[in-house]
């Protein structure tokens, strides 16, 4: 017979959980009731537990959480909210189906974001919010991007037997209580008041340093001879486009030393332009044909994005300001930001996810909203059918390989304030599927691709 794992019981014998197997529970410091780690990690992945004397309700707390995140996180970025609960079973059910929210689940909060640690890191974290006896419970999950999807089910059975042993006392007077704004028809789908997060689809891309960079330049990098210099002899034998102003811009961008032999920053971009281990590229599909890219090539822990303008500058109003046509913004990032940089890019925001009715629409239909053709009318049955279809529309895919290996792409569309959707074959060819799907799924989705194609093993998600 397993014998199983002791109570842990907090720092004021407010709460008790029981840690995972291989999770040490520790008391760190009294703001904390509960500290759990899970040790030997290059970053180890945590779960604390805070908890207040409240008065209000979930709404008013899951809003002051927020708000708190938001205000003392370097670079917080939210991911998505939902009800949750504690149990496993309902959790993953509700992953797989958004209209599994119920007045269970949204008795509770649940938010997912990502935010740089104090060493630079960008992190993953995820808060689980209840109100209990009087006390507001804030647990909260902490760990690599990476490691996410490894550690998820110790979290979420940590999280799930977290316990209140006494009432707390007179919840303290608090400042003017902030206005909630509701999502009426959310609301009005799950038959339980939700907070609207309509402010959140907006949030500016994360500043990240880089170069604008004319595609005639970037054409020459791809071309670099990695260890000989570039041949400067008479025009007619030099490579088609590589000007004495391509040659400068080169200089000037570091990719080319005073001897015109390739720096190590211009070999990288070589390499990771032109062999890297990992390829992603993601397509926006515009109007009239047009397409918008955003390529990554990735060597090693080091990735290199060449990147179009994303949602949040052709739709969100972000800045997007190339001194002149044809010219493409490049960065290099750390690998384990990979993911989140795609998700800005193609702008899944948070929201709650609805069923539209009908679910079917020709493929002409959407074609024509995401060519900006079609006006705002009603095409559905439903309010959340109504919402989408008001939206801007950013259809996108992506699609990732590795040497020997390459993953069928996601297709989606991004709608704001109505949320990512994925775009999946509909019941006759001339038809698609349009499947709600909750942004962080497709943060986890976008992640567990690149895990496979790094390990060389089929995509699980």
């Amino acid at each position: 017979m397993t014998e199983s794992a002791p109570t842990h019981t907090g720092f004021t014998g407010a709460l008790s959980f029981v840690p995972v197997e291989g999770w040490q529970p520790e008391h760190a410091r009294e703001e904390l009731e509960l500290l759990a780690v899970f040790p030997d990690a290059p970053f180890a992945p945590s779960l604390t537990a805070t908890v207040i004397p409240f008065a209000g309700d979930i709404h008013a707390f899951a809003a002051r959480a927020l708000d708190g995140l938001n205000s003392t996180l370097k670079d917080f970025r939210l991911v998505n909210v939902t009800g949750w609960q504690p149990d496993l079973d309902a959790l993953e059910a509700h992953a797989a189906d958004p209209e599994l929210e119920n007045p269970e689940s949204l008795r509770r909060r649940r938010i997912e974001y990502v935010h740089r640690a104090p060493d630079g890191q960008l992190i993953s974290g995820a808060d689980y919010l209840f109100i209990d006896q009087g006390w507001a419970v804030q647990v909260t999950t902490t760990c690599a991007i990476a490691d996410r999807l490894l550690h998820h089910d110790a979290f979420e059975s940590m999280v799930g037997n977290v316990s209140v042993l006494r009432p707390a006392g007179a919840a303290p007077a608090s400042a003017s209580p902030a206005t909630i704004e509701y999502d009426d028809v959310a609301s009005a789908a799950f038959g339980a008041n939700v907070e609207s997060l309509a402010g959140w689809a907006d949030q500016p891309p994360l500043q990240r340093e880089g170069e604008f960079i004319h595609a005639a330049t970037l054409m020459q990098v791809e071309q670099l001879d990695s260890e000989n210099p570039v041949n400067l002899g008479r025009n007619i034998f030099r490579p088609t486009g590589l000007t004495n102003d391509v040659i400068a811009n080169m200089q000037w961008l570091q990719l080319l030393d005073d001897e015109l032999r390739p720096t190590a920053l211009g070999r990288f971009f070589h390499q990771a332009m032109g062999n890297a281990d990992i390829n992603v590229q993601a397509t926006a599909h515009l109007a009239d044909g047009a397409e918008s890219l955003l390529q990554i090539g990735i060597v090693g822990e080091t990735a290199l994005v060449i990147a179009q303008p994303g949602c949040a500058e052709l739709h969100g109003g972000a800045v997007w300001g190339p001194p002149g046509p044809d010219h493409y913004w490049a960065e290099i990032l750390p690998t384990i930001e990979v993911s989140q940089r795609i998700l800005e890019w193609a702008g899944a925001t948070p929201a709650w996810n609805l069923q539209i009715q009908p679910d079917a629409l020709p493929a002409a239909t959407i074609d024509a909203k995401v060519s900006g053709e079609a006006a705002s009318t009603q095409v559905g049955a439903n309010a959340a059918a109504q919402r989408l279809w008001d939206q801007k529309w950013w259809r996108w895919s992506v699609q990732m390989e590795s040497e020997g290996l390459h993953i069928d792409p996601l297709e989606y569309v991004s709608a704001g304030a109505a949320g990512p959707h994925a775009v999946l074959p509909g019941p006759t060819p001339d038809t698609r599927l349009l499947s709600p799907t909750p942004a962080h799924l497709v943060f986890w989705q976008i992640e567990e691709r690149l895990q496979a194609v790094t390990y060389k093993r089929d995509s699980m998600i």
